[in-house]
């Protein structure tokens, strides 16, 4: 227990004082004596020191230039200014004489405790210097008190103070002395008046709850027989003192107030009280502002965050220049700031950084896909509606005129199965442009595989048919294999084929839902089925054999009579396809978003069927409507 102030209190009431302006960015200067080495470690262990950042700490010893030392500080501009000293008496002459010979004074923020103050107050003292002292006082009639002292008196520790060590006989020796020894009140008597008044009130208290009846005689017995609660009692003091409020604390320590005091130009007032700090209820009251006319720097640069110490954004880490000066560079797009604040870190795949509470931080990126009310896909879907229209309205008309000879000569049969592919390719383009599922993907899949494929296996046998009326009816050979069962055995055939080929596939790779990020440095992901090239690759060679055999057997028939050159359109039809699935293949292929080849995918279908429908089937109706015409003609004149 101690009824005077511990040392540790004094430091937190600099940092306390540091941290109200803000003066984190400090230079830590102090001697190798014991004292100051426990006050550092004392110091290191206090939670107001982790908000403090100290650029540099220099020991200073024998043998080092303090010349040399306070030039650095002053020539470097990214160093702290603020310069908190901790050493005795010798060490702060080396530091004042080097500042005095490099012409450093208000250079540099000079700041120190209990020696550093003292020494404030003398000669040598730095002007515009901070100390941190205890909260001193001239009690009334002090002075008088201590002239009468003697050796027999109650406080005989003060009389070699005065008397022998200073030469102080009279009351105004003493009171001189006390208040202009060190420029400012001795904290010496301050703190001595005041551990003996708190010891007389304990002693007062303490006598009233043991011995309520005491007497000068048994007070002594009396306090003596229950001395073993006195330190129970003395932590339950609290009391004004001379001017200001003072308690012991749980831990058994005197919670004193301190002063801030700033080295003043004037010689009449040489340190001038700025601020108060009470521990006792961590309160701090200013008394007056900092005199800054004696320094030659702008007072911003003493708060490093307005000169090294920036706030950087969310998406921007601290580039080091010095232990405690960043400066502040943005990361990439989708990179975010790491948690100690020095380095980028990138985002996984599907992830995007985002501030959230200040700190960046990577959340997932919503994925995006074709909906219906997209005007592209609803413009896509839209046509795929009316080229199903025009394949029901193209139905009906070769339904209605199957006994007309254009009709019949095309294969009601094969026609029919070419509109129904044409509509499965339709009905494929909103499935493909719905949001994306397991069960919707493999159903446009099928239905895009399969659509083509009958659609020019159904070319490549009416191709083949044409060829071989025309070849065999030379030779008188009858026609095998050209009927509508053997086209309905195909189709069905092919189906199973495709269903089966399909259902294997899927086995090995499976055709599910994927979400994707194209691009790692932009915000987008997008969620598509996920399509192989086992599940594209078979359907691609395949269709490209099928329509190669389908051009060689137009090619065939190109010298076939006036009357039957339907073949020609059929070239047309496969020349345009080829064209198509050429340009479409390698596009497909090298394209990195998901959501752009199902588009080309959609355009390739819509393209192909319409291809179909406007070579074969509306040319064929077109001569129809001719043939029907010129037969109307030729009638009339007949009768005419």
């Amino acid at each position: 227990m101690s009824v005077s102030a511990p040392e540790t209190f004094m430091i937190h009431a600099a940092l306390k004082y540091l941290a109200y302006k803000q003066w984190y960015y400090l230079n830590l200067i102090h001697d190798e004596s014991a004292v100051s080495e426990n006050l550092l470690r004392e110091m290191s262990k206090m939670v107001d020191f982790n908000k403090f950042c100290i650029d540099t700490q220099v020991k200073v010893t024998s043998d080092t230039n303090v010349t040399k030392l306070v030039q650095f500080f002053v020539k470097n501009d990214n160093s702290s200014k603020v310069m908190f000293v901790i050493a005795d008496a010798p060490v702060l002459k080396r530091i004042s004489d080097a500042i005095k010979k490099t012409d450093s004074t208000g250079k540099l923020l000079w700041i120190g405790l209990e020696k550093w103050t003292n020494f404030m107050s003398s000669p040598d003292g730095i002007k515009g210097s901070i100390g941190i002292h205890f909260f001193s006082y001239i009690p009334a009639g002090f002075a008088e008190h201590v002239q009468h002292l003697d050796n027999s008196s109650a406080n005989p520790w003060l009389v070699p103070l005065f008397r022998t060590k200073y030469n102080c006989n009279d009351a105004i020796c003493i009171r001189r002395f006390i208040k202009l020894n060190h420029g400012m009140p001795s904290a010496l008597s301050s703190q001595t008046y005041l551990a003996t008044y708190m010891v007389a009130q304990a002693i007062a208290l303490h006598l009233s709850i043991y011995c309520p009846r005491f007497t000068a005689k048994n007070a002594e017995d009396c306090l003596l027989s229950n001395i073993d609660t006195f330190p129970k009692t003395i932590r339950n003091i609290s009391l004004r003192g001379y001017d200001h409020y003072v308690r012991i604390n749980e831990r058994g320590f005197l919670e004193d107030s301190y002063l801030v005091y700033q080295k003043s130009n004037k010689d009449k007032d040489p340190l001038r009280p700025v601020t108060t700090i009470s521990i006792e209820d961590d309160s701090l009251s200013t008394l007056g502002e900092l005199d800054w006319a004696t320094y030659q720097f702008r007072f911003e640069i003493l708060n490093p965050t307005y000169f090294c110490m920036p706030q950087c954004a969310y998406n921007e880490y601290r580039y080091t220049i010095s232990k405690c000066c960043w400066s502040c560079r943005q990361c990439q797009d989708n990179e975010k700031v790491s948690d100690i604040s020095q380095v980028c870190e990138q985002c996984p795949v599907l992830y995007w950084p985002q501030e959230i509470n200040g700190h960046s931080v990577c959340v997932f990126i919503p994925p995006n896909y074709y909906r219906w009310n997209n005007p592209v896909a609803a413009l896509l879907i839209g046509l795929a509606m009316g080229g199903i229209v025009i394949c029901i309205v193209i139905f009906l008309l070769y339904f209605n005129h199957r006994a007309h000879p254009v009709i019949r000569a095309a294969s009601i049969e094969l026609s029919c199965v070419q509109l129904a592919s044409c509509i499965l390719g339709y009905c494929a383009v909103p499935i493909f442009l719905m949001k994306p599922t397991d069960i919707a993907c493999k159903i446009a899949l099928f239905l895009f595989r399969f659509s083509c494929n009958i659609l020019f296996l159904t070319m490549l046998i009416k191709a083949v048919r044409v060829y071989r009326i025309f070849k065999l009816s030379k030779k008188n050979k009858k026609i095998t294999y050209a009927g509508s069962k053997f086209l309905l055995i195909i189709c069905v055939g092919h189906l199973i084929l495709e269903a089966t080929e399909l259902y294997i596939t899927n086995m090995f790779y499976p055709l599910t839902v994927e979400i994707t990020q194209p691009e790692m440095k932009v915000n987008y992901t997008e969620l598509s089925c996920k399509f192989q090239k086992a599940h594209l690759l078979p359907f691609f060679i395949f269709d490209f054999f099928l329509l190669i055999m389908c051009s060689l057997f137009a090619f065939k028939t190109q010298t076939l009579p006036k009357n039957f050159r339907e073949s020609r359109f059929v070239s047309m039809c496969i020349i345009t396809t080829l064209i198509l699935w050429i340009a479409f293949m390698p596009a497909y292929m090298t394209l990195i978003s998901n959501n752009a080849k199902t588009l080309l995918l959609v355009c390739a279908v819509l393209i192909n069927q319409t291809n179909l429908i406007i070579f074969i089937f509306i040319t064929r109706l077109v001569a129809w409507k001719y043939h029907t015409a010129h037969r109307k003609s030729v009638f009339l004149t007949t009768i005419s």
